[in-house]
């Protein structure tokens, strides 16, 4: 396969970048008023970006019930999502993942779901959570801003 052809499989970078606040503003947004879990609406905003269909990988929203304290966040879990799918061959995702991980929890003391979240009341997630979606994608498009000549 030649390398034009390689390029036109894989995901399209848009011309105009949005900022890192915007990818984030409308991950909340898809969050607090569209009823996506947090996952979900981290991979979304990525997926629209770059016309990918990560997404279509995802697993019912009740996949962390009752898997214990150390559940990582989900924003987190999107974040991982896209970093593996979009960077994954090209550099070490892991690395990447921790980057990230690294990020959030100097911002947030920690990233499991559980301990973020043990003063919220179930089923108040999305008015508390808006702000652990935000950090996500915003640490998210600091890894991935500078390498998107690699997607």
């Amino acid at each position: 396969m030649s390398e034009t052809e390689e390029k036109k499989t894989g995901p399209a970078v848009p011309e105009t970048l949005p900022s890192a606040n915007d990818l984030a503003m409308r991950a909340v947004n898809l969050f607090k008023n569209d009823g996506m879990d947090c996952e979900t609406a981290v991979v979304t905003v990525f997926d629209e970006l770059f016309q990918t269909r990560v997404l279509d990988g995802l697993e019912p929203r009740t996949r962390r019930i009752g898997l214990g304290f150390q559940t990582p966040c989900g924003a987190l879990l999107g974040a991982a999502r896209v970093v593996v799918n979009l960077l994954g061959e090209k550099h070490d995702a892991a690395l990447l993942r921790q980057e990230i991980d690294r990020a959030f929890v100097a911002k947030h003391r920690s990233a499991t779901c559980q301990y973020l979240t043990a003063h919220v009341k179930w089923g108040e997630h999305h008015v508390h959570c808006g702000k652990y979606v935000y950090s996500a994608v915003e640490n998210l498009w600091a890894v991935l801003e500078p390498r998107l000549g690699d997607i």
